[in-house]
């Protein structure tokens, strides 16, 4: 089926971004470590010359994707280039990227604003902001297993925060503290959804998934620590204090919040 989709170029008029199963002539991966997938191979980009054009598509994935402005992208990659100069770095890097990528019509050119076919493009993170959008949406009449469904699948592509490993480039920011946040609200509402009705089990599964993606979201720990508490684990509430005392001791110098404090207290003097 994949094979005749292609070879017919048939496409909806609505491509299914959040499909990745779907023939994509390109494959962009930014969860995690970054990665470009073409024809079912992957890009190899180490060469020195090849570094600019792959900038230049990161930055055109954290700016939308979709018409952004040449001036937005020379701001980002060349700020201290003037007008002239800062134009021709990106007609230059614009044309070294196409021929990296192959196929001229994956990046459409109009206007002066700069597209990501979304025809034969599927990237990752808009993927995963679309399935998280369907959640948030349809739980406001309660959660189904759908949606559980759905978070799994979310689950299961962040591989990474975007573009870990250009944390550095402040361009980056907006769109990878967007994502997490997202991620974040729907665990924790999820998680509290099972907690309040006593599905204990559940609750801590979503809430260990939450301290994977990031192990220093303490609101997690907290409740961890109170589910198992209720369940009459006393032993893996200490440990889950501990780990957390640990990692922010470790990572940001401090101890756990008095909210997490108080309720260890309270245990172990129970």
């Amino acid at each position: 089926m994949q094979e005749i989709i292609k070879r017919r170029n048939l496409m909806p008029e609505t491509p299914p971004v959040e499909i990745e199963s779907w023939p994509w002539l390109m494959k962009i991966f930014t969860l995690g470590r970054f990665r470009v997938i073409i024809d079912g191979k992957a890009v190899q980009f180490n060469k020195k010359g090849q570094q600019k054009p792959i900038e230049l598509l990161k930055a055109l994935i954290s700016l939308g994707g979709r018409d952004v402005s040449e001036e937005d992208l020379t701001d980002v990659l060349w700020p201290d280039s003037d007008g002239d100069t800062a134009h021709q770095n990106f007609a230059t890097t614009l044309h070294r990227l196409r021929q990296l990528l192959g196929y001229e019509k994956l990046i459409l050119l109009k206007d002066g604003r700069l597209t990501l076919n979304p025809s034969y493009c599927y990237v990752d993170a808009w993927a995963f902001e679309r399935i998280l959008g369907k959640i948030e949406k349809e739980s406001r009449s309660g959660y189904t297993e759908d949606m559980i469904q759905m978070l799994d699948k979310a689950l299961s592509m962040y591989q990474g925060h975007f573009l870990e490993g250009d944390a550095d480039n402040a361009w980056t920011t907006s769109i990878r503290e967007r994502l997490k946040n997202k991620l974040f609200r729907i665990i924790g509402n999820i998680g509290s959804y099972y907690e309040m009705a006593g599905q204990f089990e559940k609750t801590i599964y979503y809430f260990q998934k939450g301290l994977e993606v990031d192990d220093l979201a303490e609101v997690f720990y907290q409740h961890l620590i109170t589910c198992y508490i209720n369940m009459g684990y006393k032993a893996e509430a200490i440990k889950t204090y501990q780990r957390c005392k640990k990692v922010f001791s470790s990572v940001l110098g401090i101890p756990p919040s008095p909210q997490i404090e108080d309720i260890y207290h309270r245990m172990m003097n129970s």
